[in-house]
């Protein structure tokens, strides 16, 4: 098994360069701790590949069956998806950069509550980031150990889009997707993207399905959100030795022809 490893100083040097210039501060702030001891943001063990539907076993099937859920995506979804798809497509890269931002939101936000809330057992020595390629498997996964989500937030965070400011987004993004590509538009509804909080449904420009597995701190049970971007949506309960402690873990199924993504030269340009 091939794989490609992020390390947090290939993170620092993209953030350095601009890459993910929209979230350099915050994920700098994120994995300080690690940088100081000397750490990979990339230290955990072997990525766990048995969960896709094809090895697993008969028996784990019908317990992921017996606690799956599809819901329909919230009526301006498929809008938004559409339209970011069509609009960046010369500038691809973006769902790394938005990516990566979550995951660096996802720690703030843990470590915000662990000053708050003296009962969760974590530490901020916990805080990492780690992007993971498999080329031949055509998988790319990106781990933190942030704050995580319930079964309840991964329905609603990742179903729907805020309803705040949703319109002045569609609407702006259709003004971008009719203008000139040549003209910056690009740029543009790359910065709208981020500026509206929509980035996680740019995994769609190189993937076509996302798995979300998610975990909050003290959490009994671990979720999964799983879909291609069309239409609907599925949550199940997921099996207890794919346990991640806490956080939340995006794998993307790449599309054949965006294998490009996954070589490490790619991901480091």
């Amino acid at each position: 098994m091939r794989r490609v490893q992020l390390t947090l100083f290939t993170l620092a040097v993209l953030m350095a360069g601009g890459f993910v210039q929209a979230t350099a501060n915050e994920a700098e702030s994120s994995t300080s701790v690690a940088a100081q001891a000397g750490e990979s943001v990339v230290n955990a063990p072997e990525e766990n590949l048995a969960a896709s539907p094809d090895s697993l076993t008969e028996e784990q099937k019908k317990k992921i069956a017996a606690t799956s859920e599809q819901y329909e995506f919230g009526t301006e979804v498929p809008r938004l998806m559409k339209l970011i798809i069509n609009s960046v497509y010369k500038n691809k890269e973006v769902f790394l950069r938005e990516l990566i931002s979550n995951a660096s939101d996802a720690l703030s936000k843990l470590r915000h509550q662990l000053l708050v809330d003296s009962s969760l057992e974590s530490d901020t020595s916990d805080l990492k980031i780690s992007v993971r390629a498999y080329p031949d498997e055509n998988l790319l996964v990106i781990q933190d150990t942030g704050i995580g989500m319930t079964k309840e937030q991964l329905r609603e965070n990742l179903g729907t889009i805020a309803k705040s400011g949703t319109a002045e987004f569609l609407n702006r993004m259709d003004q971008k997707s009719g203008e000139d590509k040549n003209g910056g538009a690009e740029s543009d509804v790359s910065n709208l993207i981020g500026q509206f909080g929509v980035g996680f449904y740019s995994a769609f420009l190189v993937a076509d399905k996302v798995t979300f597995t998610s975990k909050t701190p003290g959490g009994d049970k671990q979720y999964v959100w799983a879909s291609d971007g069309v239409g609907d949506f599925t949550i199940y309960e997921d099996l207890p030795e794919n346990d991640i402690g806490h956080g939340s873990k995006i794998t993307l199924h790449f599309k054949d022809d965006e294998a490009e993504y996954l070589e490490e030269q790619r991901l480091k340009t």
